[in-house]
């Protein structure tokens, strides 16, 4: 018999830093200038995502018309930034405390679940490869998917349904990475 109200995971996937390994020609720029260390995907359960964007909105909404930010080009919805959503690489530090303040109010109605992976050791990882494998060609999408079945492996919670909002990674839909890392963390629960 089917539940009346099943009970549905919300989660909200966004990474931090970038997967490349090497600029156009082949040459490592890992510790490099411009190039971060670590690559991390993390994952935001969100118990109420309707409210939390209620929430949200009303906060920018509320900045928005501070006289304070005036004139801050972020403000302009011309350019697309804060004035239509929040992103912490494009907010000023008093916005970024502003929303800050607000999800640590939502207290235990959100779960944050990262993995963090070194890409020096996956470079060194890399470069043993190449030499192996002649053929083997290093793809960003490696690390991606790597590290979305790792995300939904191991803080996997069972539902009765999942809905999943991935941060789209320029023209790269990921929705396959996701499938596959769903399919493979129920595969492992059901063998444990």
């Amino acid at each position: 018999m089917a539940q009346e109200n099943p009970d549905s995971l919300h989660s909200f996937v966004d990474e931090a830093g970038d997967p490349t390994l090497f600029q156009g020609r082949g040459k490592p720029i890992v510790g490099t200038p411009g190039c971060s260390r670590f690559f991390i995907l993390g994952k935001l359960e969100v118990d109420d995502p309707v409210g939390l964007g209620i929430r949200l909105t009303a906060l920018r909404e509320k900045l928005i018309a501070n006289p304070y930010f005036g004139g801050v080009p972020s403000f302009d919805p011309e350019r697309g930034k804060t004035a239509v959503a929040f992103h912490a690489k494009d907010d000023l530090p008093e916005v970024r405390y502003e929303v800050f303040k607000l999800l640590a109010a939502e207290g235990d109605t959100m779960r944050f679940h990262a993995v963090i992976c070194d890409k020096e050791r996956v470079l060194q990882d890399v470069l043993k490869r190449n030499k192996v494998e002649q053929g083997y060609r290093y793809r960003h999408n490696e690390l991606y998917d790597g590290l979305m079945r790792s995300l939904f492996g191991k803080f996997h919670r069972l539902a009765d349904t999942y809905e999943v909002c991935i941060a789209r990674r320029g023209q790269s839909d990921r929705n396959e990475a996701l499938r596959i890392a769903i399919d493979h963390a129920e595969r492992d629960f059901m063998r444990n």
